[in-house]
């Protein structure tokens, strides 16, 4: 099966997330995503406003696409413990092997008062929405009576952050570029271990 085909704007968002990762907003120029985009530099202001228009969107279109993996529909046909881990090993492969996702919170971290937005954009679209949508396959598998869970989205928060041990704090501060596929895997494995002590159902 090809992959679908890519409208003109997710070609200049595709381009634009690739080179904010890469230079930053200050150091990001808008004739280099437009030709990395293969369009006209005019054709990225008939789709976005400005720069800063461009970034949020940047970052809105970066998030959408983690959240479409991370918290699949599918992993609700799983049995709970099949259906965690799938969401722990993507949600570890984010943070500690996703070069983009880093980069862009990076910038949101260091952002100043220009750009709180990006920051609200970044928090809305990722962790929020995301621990939602985790909560919501929570929620399937208490209904099935696979976990007990009273606060689903308290609950995903936690698995969210289980997911990050030992391989996201270093790379945020500067630590080693990525983490390795095995040490993704443990700690997935680790934070589903623990959380089913916690939630799951003798």
């Amino acid at each position: 099966m090809t992959a679908p085909r890519l409208s003109i704007h997710e070609k200049i968002l595709d381009a634009a997330v690739e080179q904010f990762a890469a230079d930053g907003f200050e150091g990001t120029n808008m004739d280099v995503i437009a030709l990395h985009a293969r369009v006209a530099k005019p054709t990225i202001y008939n789709h976005f406003k400005d720069k800063a228009a461009l970034y949020l969107a940047s970052i809105e279109y970066m998030l959408s696409r983690n959240r479409a993996t991370i918290a699949s529909p599918s992993f609700a046909r799983l049995p709970a413990e099949g259906g965690l881990l799938k969401v722990a090993l993507e949600l570890t492969w984010l943070f500690g092997r996703d070069d983009d996702m880093l980069m862009f919170c990076k910038m949101c971290i260091a952002g100043n008062d220009r750009f709180q937005t990006a920051t609200d954009t970044f928090l809305r679209n990722g962790p929020w929405r995301g621990t939602d949508e985790i909560a919501s396959l929570l929620r399937v598998w208490h209904e099935r009576g696979e976990l007990q869970i009273e606060r689903p989205s308290f609950a995903a928060r936690q698995l969210s952050e289980l997911c990050k041990t030992d391989i996201f704090d270093a790379r945020l501060f500067g630590g080693p570029a990525h983490a390795t596929e095995e040490e993704c895997r443990f700690t997935a494995e680790q934070a589903v271990k623990t959380f089913l002590a916690r939630y799951g159902v003798d």
